[in-house]
């Protein structure tokens, strides 16, 4: 499968990789295409005709292909100026509509709880490629002091909202993650109660060692 091919959800899914990269160009708008590394990762992009640069839209399947297309259409135009990087409250309900309906309706609430008490409030109002690693650290200290446990929970959760954000083409896929810099709590060794077998097996040790 390769050249000019009117491209839907259905043949990007069926594309398969070849030991190097290849694009499908759409039928329908020029420019629009859907690059396929040998890794097998697929991602829309956009030609622009006069520069000639390559875009990258987002990421298939994450990314639908009618969405997608629109997307490179509007940038075609060149009617509205680039848009804004969105803040990581903007991502949260764009993931939410997208993605919280998979969850269990108990996984939902939990997500929703951390995500809009825990998250949002420290780290939703600035341009996610604004956000900077002190703010991270600061946020995720605070939080660690709380429950350790959690805060690594909800750092993974950010950082799912941010790799969301960079598959769907809302924020650039090369855009640094400054979360990337923080390193999780380690978890504390787990205790248990010995069983009456392994208590006399250690009291014997005792005992063999207080004779020694």
């Amino acid at each position: 499968m390769t050249g000019t091919v009117h491209l839907t959800d259905a043949v990007a899914a069926a594309a398969r990789p070849r030991r190097r990269e290849r694009i499908l160009h759409d039928a329908r708008l020029k420019g629009f295409g859907l690059r396929i590394l040998p890794s097998g990762t697929r991602t829309w992009v956009l030609r622009h005709p006069v520069s000639g640069a390559r875009q990258r839209l987002g990421r298939f399947p994450a990314l639908g292909c009618e969405e997608a297309r629109r997307i490179a259409r509007a940038l075609l135009l060149g009617d509205a100026p680039p848009a804004p990087t969105p803040t990581l409250t903007e991502i949260y309900a764009a993931w939410r509509e997208a993605r919280m309906p998979r969850l269990a309706p108990t996984t939902q609430a939990s997500f929703a709880t951390s995500i809009e008490t825990r998250i949002l409030p420290a780290l939703g109002q600035k341009p996610a490629d604004r956000l900077t690693v002190a703010e991270f650290a600061e946020w995720f200290r605070i939080e660690s002091e709380r429950k350790p446990g959690a805060a690594n929970w909800r750092l993974t959760q950010v950082r799912q909202l941010l790799k969301f954000a960079r598959e769907t083409g809302r924020v650039p896929e090369d855009m640094p993650d400054a979360s990337a810099a923080l390193r999780r709590n380690r978890r504390a060794p787990v205790g248990r109660i010995l069983t009456r077998t392994e208590i006399a097996a250690l009291g014997r040790a005792l005992d063999d060692l207080q004779d020694w």
